[in-house]
């Protein structure tokens, strides 16, 4: 689990460096809700 969210983050940071900090908040919630359907993938 941690590695997806480490994954993901840098995925943020990275796109988050070449845009704006809009499109950084996107992705970060985007990002929470890939891991929060991740986590209940792995519960279930």
């Amino acid at each position: 689990m941690g590695l997806v969210r480490e994954e993901t983050f840098a995925e943020a940071i990275e796109l988050g460096a070449n845009g704006s900090l809009s499109d950084l908040d996107s992705l970060f919630e985007r990002s929470i809700r890939l891991i929060a359907r991740a986590q209940r993938r792995l519960w279930l």
